[in-house]
Order: C-alpha cells, then structure tokens, then sequence
C-alpha cells in the first residue's frame, strides 16, 4: 500500500502542478448531496470495476466506468482534485480504444480510484479541496504516455504534462511491467473480492 506501481518512476517526472485546460465550474450541491452522489457513483463504479475484471467483451464496464468519470470530473469543477479524474478519464478511453492494453498494472491504478470515491463519500467537499494522490496520478500519466491513443482529451494530456518529452521508452515500461504482474495479480484478486463484498452489504 502506498508504493510506487513503477520500479522506474524516478524517470518519469511529469509536473504535476501544471493547470489543467478544462472548465472550473463548482458544483452546486449541499455537503449532504454532495455525500450521496458520491456513494452513488462508488457503487456504479465498484459494478463496472466488477465486470472489466471479469473479462466481460460487451466493454460494459468500461462504458459504466467511463460515465461515473465523467461525473466525477464535472463534480470536482473547481477543485485540486479534478486532474485526477481528468486523466483518469484519459485512461479509460484509450482502453476503449485499444491504445492501451487492459494490464494487470493498469487495473490496479483503476481501482484505486474506487477507494478516492469513498473518500468523498465519507468527507465530502473536504476531500475535493485536498491535493490528488501523487503516485496515482503520475502512474495513470505513465500509461497514458505508453498508450497509442490520440483522442483528443488524450492528446490535450499529452500536451499538458509534455508526456512525449518524458517517456523514457518501452524497454523500461516492459520491465516495470514484468516487475508488477506476479505480486499485482493477487492484489487485484482481493480488490475484486472486496468488491463483491461491498456489492453483497449494499443489496441487503
């Protein structure tokens, strides 16, 4: 927990305080709402989480993952946290795609957003004004550099953070990913387990 997902993360040092090009817009909901909406969309999130990492070909949970994104990005309009959910956005659309290969690394950083939702859930607009997970971020702008997509969200990334500058390559990337798949595929068993767990409480 905590650690860096990249064994060569000291190459790659984007800056992670660049202004991001999207509208600041604020939301317009009470602490309460704010709470609820966030509980709501953990919950589309962990089902869509669920179903990628069963293997599911419709991409449906990619689709139900990309929607609470994009939710998530106009609901932290205004705040530190919006690059997160911006990049996070860029991700999952270059797995659509096809730009990017659905590893057990890059699954893992999809995950992690399940637990930045419970955070809000839990604190609300306290947690919208704290800074974004560092590591987080800088792994999803990794793969990000790594990907072949050129959407344009994508390319706006690319250019924001000088993400073609950065890379230091696929040589290291295929070494940081052999690195990650043997430990990582039990942690992404017992993400998945959690899940289904979190999904059983919340029926009854």
């Amino acid at each position: 927990r905590g650690e860096p997902l990249l064994s060569e993360n000291a190459l790659f040092a984007p800056d992670l305080e660049i202004e991001v090009p999207i509208p600041g817009k604020t939301h317009d909901l009470d602490e309460q709402q704010l709470r609820e909406v966030a509980r709501r969309l953990r919950a589309y999130y962990q089902k869509g989480l669920l179903d990628w990492y069963q293997g599911n070909v419709d991409e449906s949970g990619l689709s139900l993952m990309q929607a609470v994104v994009a939710r998530c990005e106009k609901l932290c309009g205004g705040s530190p946290s919006i690059r997160l959910w911006w990049i996070a956005a860029g991700v999952i659309e270059a797995l659509r795609d096809g730009g990017l290969e659905s590893s057990v690394s890059v699954r893992r950083l999809l995950g992690l957003l399940d637990q930045q939702l419970k955070i809000i859930s839990k604190d609300g607009a306290l947690a919208l004004a704290q800074p974004v997970p560092t590591e987080l971020v800088k792994n999803l702008l990794y793969y990000l550099a790594r990907s072949r997509s050129e959407s344009a969200r994508i390319a706006s990334i690319r250019s924001t953070y000088r993400l073609d500058d950065l890379f230091v390559g696929e040589d290291a990337s295929e070494r940081a990913e052999r690195i990650l798949c043997g430990p990582d595929l039990e942690s992404l068993k017992a993400v998945a387990a959690a899940i289904k767990e979190d999904l059983g409480r919340a029926k009854t």
